[in-house]
């Protein structure tokens, strides 16, 4: 049921991206938009409605950074995508409960590897 979860959680995380099914002036740079349905991620985690809406906030600032990596230059992204990760897990472990903040950063860790923007 755990890795069923978790699945589902990874593939709706990446769902936006694959969406667009066109390629644009950004290409590669797709991956990099983290994007996702906070209420089904909330389900995922079991959040309450006051968690959902901290996290909303603090995922936001997330996915900007994410995107800012994206336009950076290739031999920054690297250090950029640690850098936002770090502040992102160090916010979330503030927002969750130990067990919420595992799972999440399992799902954010699954996700950045399945896009290619770390390597497994």
């Amino acid at each position: 049921m755990k890795r069923w979860i978790m699945t589902l959680a990874v593939v709706l995380a990446t769902v936006p991206a694959m969406a667009s099914g066109e390629a644009n002036a950004t290409g590669a740079n797709d991956a990099y938009d983290m994007s996702v349905d906070m209420r089904k991620l909330g389900c995922a985690l079991g959040l309450s409605l006051n968690q959902v809406d901290e996290m909303s906030t603090s995922y936001a600032r997330f996915n900007e950074a994410m995107k800012n990596v994206g336009k950076a230059d290739k031999n920054d992204r690297t250090a950029l995508t640690e850098k936002a990760v770090r502040e992102n897990f160090k916010a979330m472990k503030l927002i969750l409960k130990p067990t919420q903040f595992n799972k999440y950063e399992q799902l954010i860790t699954v996700t950045l590897v399945n896009r290619g923007i770390i390597a497994g």
